[in-house]
């Protein structure tokens, strides 16, 4: 997959758009026709167990999120899948970070430079309460 060419508009870069919506998420550039990666809404959660440092108790947490069709297809008996979305609205936003990651680089831009300079609009659900 050859890089991604942004294109320049009123000497800025094209903004990148991600939309997440709950069954399908959708990444490409702002003036595009269609977006350039459409993958599911869904995460593989990996869960480990952990003890917690104020008391003897134990509770799992996810240590390894799995993200886009390749890393469902990867299924395993310790893997939970979940949507993005828990109650109508997104609860782990280090989820939305990998998903992000994950689209860039199928997408073919270069993100290990850490010189991306480019606009990133992000779209949510509208039932999002500021709270959240």
């Amino acid at each position: 997959m050859s890089p991604a060419k942004v294109t320049e508009t009123a000497g800025n870069e094209q903004a990148l758009v991600l939309e997440l919506g709950g069954n399908n998420t959708r990444f490409g550039f702002a003036g595009d026709d269609r977006p350039r990666i459409r993958m599911p809404s869904y995460f593989g959660a990996i869960e480990g167990v952990v003890e917690n440092d104020a008391s003897t108790k134990k509770r799992k947490i996810p240590i390894e999120y799995r993200v886009g069709e390749e890393g469902l297809r990867d299924f395993n008996s310790k893997m939970h899948i979940r949507n993005i979305y828990a109650e109508g609205a997104i609860k782990d936003w280090d989820v939305v970070e990998r998903i992000l990651r994950y689209a860039m680089v199928a997408a073919g831009i270069d993100i290990d430079k850490g010189k991306l300079q480019t606009p990133v609009l992000i779209a949510e659900s509208v039932s999002s309460t500021i709270s959240d």
